[in-house]
């Protein structure tokens, strides 16, 4: 269909004044645009159908709003249409995702667990796009799936907390690489799976006690299972093991805190304040409440005074 126009001839439209158009030239693209502002979706199908793909980067681009458009409107043969199109063509990650959700809503299954496989393949090492993919096996019901990558986002994103780091940062805290570690150790709760790799972890390191990657997961999974009490004794014995580590004397403050274990919270951060002064500042005025709550103000002006 490069260069050839769409099937606004078979609904018997009447010809557009921008047929030939290409999208790059924005004119024709620009209708279409209008056209939707304007709640007008059949007629920006019909525009849309009449421009011209003269390459495939334009075919991907005029598909995509087409199958939108036809599902939109309840076009089913030019959604299947635009669809069957789109799986022949190379589109990026996104793309694929939301192709493969348009598909099965198309009843069109096969194609649809047949893009998702290949966009599995393409993922590579891409968390954002693994993400997506697992969220959507998931909404399918496609657990096992949903699970696989989920574990494979552990094997490829970092530990939140890193028992052998000596500085603190607050990025250590927040990255985007988090957040798709997070949704991967939530889908695993939801399964029941990280209950089980917790059990294999304490096996491990029953085995091997002073193993630093099995604490610092048992510290992150337990903290997703919100096990305080498992969280508390594992992040004491990283301290021994690490006691220059101000990112481990701030993540145990933070637990002794939510434990409501306020004056052991304030031993901790006053470790951070002491080494690490500019890496709380943030946080300054919530853990300054902390200190008050425990009547242990002095404590802490004695370190601002320094």
């Amino acid at each position: 269909d490069v260069g050839g126009h769409g099937p606004e001839f078979r609904r018997g439209q009447t010809r557009n004044p921008v047929l030939g158009c290409r999208p790059g030239d924005g004119i024709g693209m620009n209708f279409v645009d209008l056209r939707t502002r304007l709640n007008q979706l059949n007629e920006a199908l019909t525009v849309l159908d009449s421009i011209a793909a003269r390459d495939q980067k334009t075919l991907v681009q005029r598909e995509l709003l087409a199958l939108d458009l036809a599902e939109r409107v309840g076009d089913h043969d030019r959604a299947r249409s635009a669809a069957e199109r789109l799986f022949g063509l190379r589109i990026d990650a996104p793309s694929q995702s939301r192709l493969a959700v348009s598909l099965r809503r198309l009843g069109m299954n096969d194609l649809s667990d047949a893009i998702l496989r290949r966009s599995e393949r393409q993922t590579g090492n891409q968390p954002e796009a693994l993400v997506s993919l697992m969220l959507l096996y998931q909404g399918q019901g496609k657990i096992e799936q949903a699970s696989q990558l989920a574990r494979t986002l552990l094997h490829r994103t970092p530990i939140p907390v890193s028992l052998t780091s000596t500085t603190m940062s607050r990025s250590v805290f927040q990255t985007s690489s988090n957040s798709n570690r997070t949704q991967a150790v939530q889908l695993l709760r939801q399964t029941g799976e990280l209950k089980t790799l917790v059990e294999k972890l304490e096996s491990q390191r029953e085995r091997n006690p002073g193993n630093t990657r099995t604490i610092e997961q048992l510290i992150e999974f337990y903290g997703a299972l919100s096990q305080r009490d498992k969280v508390i004794p594992l992040l004491e014995e990283a301290i021994r093991l690490h006691p220059e580590s101000d990112a481990l004397h701030f993540q145990l403050a933070r637990e002794f805190q939510q434990s409501n274990k306020l004056s052991e919270a304030c031993d901790h951060y006053l470790v951070v304040m002491e080494r690490s002064p500019n890496a709380i500042f943030s946080d300054f005025y919530q853990i300054r409440s902390v200190f008050q709550s425990a009547k242990r103000t002095e404590d802490i002006l004695k370190v601002l005074r320094k």
